[in-house]
């Protein structure tokens, strides 16, 4: 199934949809492929076939969680994640060596490295 058919599927309706009660008309997701938290085509981890997310890995560190299309219908192992627990500037380097230089997704390359940044900095406080 293609990424913009399975988009028009669950954009309205999924598991991870957050709406804002207050009338705002910005929705969010709580997805773990979704590095930005927003609710989009360019960010959805359940659209994608590639999708890249970032999370906290215990009390230092983070984990990126990178989305592997072969295994598709096997949502158990449709997931794979990479632990980086050097610091910011090394973390940064390495996440945008698996993003943008190894071609896997290169237009959320910054997007990651803005939430592994938030995520280092408040394990630090």
């Amino acid at each position: 199934m293609s990424d913009d058919l399975t988009w028009q599927i669950v954009k309205k309706t999924n598991r991870y949809l957050l709406r804002n009660g207050t009338g705002d008309r910005r929705y969010f997701s709580t997805e773990v492929t979704n590095a930005t938290k927003l609710h989009s085509f360019k960010a959805s981890g359940l659209a994608n076939k590639k999708a890249v997310g970032v999370r906290a890995a215990g009390t230092n560190g983070v984990e990126l969680v990178f989305k592997n299309s072969k295994f598709a219908n096997a949502p158990k192992k449709s997931t794979y994640t990479v632990k980086l627990t050097k610091g910011a500037r090394p973390t940064g380097k390495a996440i945008r060596g698996l993003t943008a230089t190894s071609y896997y997704r290169p237009d959320m390359t910054k997007a990651v490295q803005a939430a592994a940044s938030q995520l280092i900095r408040a394990q630090r406080a």
